[in-house]
């Protein structure tokens, strides 16, 4: 518990950095009107770093044993956030994916960090099972 608890705080500090850096880059380049690739590469950056942070919150939760508290969560933005941490992958796996998101984003009220984990989850499985065919 003691490790953990280190680690995790250890973790969050660069991770704070590379958040801020990254939202500082993004204001920056779309003040200069930098490629809009510059601007998702990171937007990316910024989208990891918060997950990131939320997982590490997550230990701290579990090491304190504290339940997480869900919240209301838009489903089609944690499936949009999963499927862009896993584009690199993708890519480098040459496997395409298609979204079908529903019109009216649905809402649930979920531990966001859970949820993301299962789909995420969900994604390699099916990467991996499309690879092997």
């Amino acid at each position: 518990g003691e490790l953990a608890a280190g680690l995790t705080h250890e973790l969050t500090q660069p991770l704070t950095a590379i958040l801020s850096q990254s939202q500082a880059g993004i204001r920056l380049a779309r003040a200069q009107e930098a490629p809009g690739d510059i601007v998702e590469v990171l937007e990316a950056n910024a989208r990891g770093a918060k997950r990131a942070g939320d997982i590490l919150a997550r230990l701290r939760d579990y090491i304190a044993n504290r339940t997480p508290e869900p919240g209301p969560t838009a489903l089609n933005s944690l499936v949009s956030d999963v499927a862009d941490l896993a584009k690199a992958d993708l890519a480098r796996r040459s496997v395409s994916l298609t979204l079908a998101l529903a019109e009216t984003g649905p809402q649930a009220l979920v531990d966001r960090v859970s949820i993301e984990q299962v789909v995420h989850n969900l994604l390699v499985n099916a990467i991996d099972a499309v690879e092997a065919l």
